[in-house]
């Protein structure tokens, strides 16, 4: 009767580990970087999102100001879009040489490689912000400085509650 439990135990242990990689294997298996909460995301990098609209009402952006701001967008559209499937590309090239057991050099070129990614993608990001800035008027320079600082006193609100 001992036996049959602890085989009863094992196949049930066996079983769970089973489903649990499997849905593992579901969330992470697939590398999707940008899905659920994260794919919100796409239309506020480069797009039109919520995000861009909100600050251009709150900084009542002139139609010239908008105009220019699209064509600046629409520039950089293609260069963000292959700059992000490099990004996943070189992500899962990572991961996948994880999974397979690759050697602890080869990891590290492959880390460096996204890292390089990571590195342009930011430095894009930080040039468009300039660009942004450049157009704007000393009053919605202001304004945008006064809009950053309530946004980070609400963050650093939100911390302080959360660690509390």
């Amino acid at each position: 009767m001992k036996k049959l439990s602890h085989l009863g135990m094992a196949t049930f242990l066996l079983g769970a580990m089973t489903i649990s990689s499997i849905s593992f294997a579901g969330e992470h298996g697939d590398r999707k970087m940008c899905s659920g909460h994260h794919a919100q995301h796409g239309a506020e990098f480069g797009g039109q999102g919520k995000d861009v609209k909100r600050l251009g009402k709150a900084l009542d952006l002139t139609v010239e100001q908008k105009a220019t701001l699209k064509t600046q967008r629409e520039a950089t559209k293609e260069q963000q879009k292959q700059s992000m499937t490099a990004l996943h590309a070189a992500h899962k090239a990572l991961m996948d040489a994880a999974d397979a057991g690759a050697k602890p050099a080869e990891l590290t070129v492959l880390a460096n490689n996204l890292g390089k990614l990571q590195g342009q993608q930011a430095l894009a990001r930080a040039q468009a912000q300039q660009q942004f800035i450049a157009i704007l008027t000393p009053e919605q320079k202001q304004k945008m400085i006064e809009l950053k600082a309530k946004r980070e006193a609400k963050m650093a609100e939100r911390k302080e509650k959360r660690e509390s």
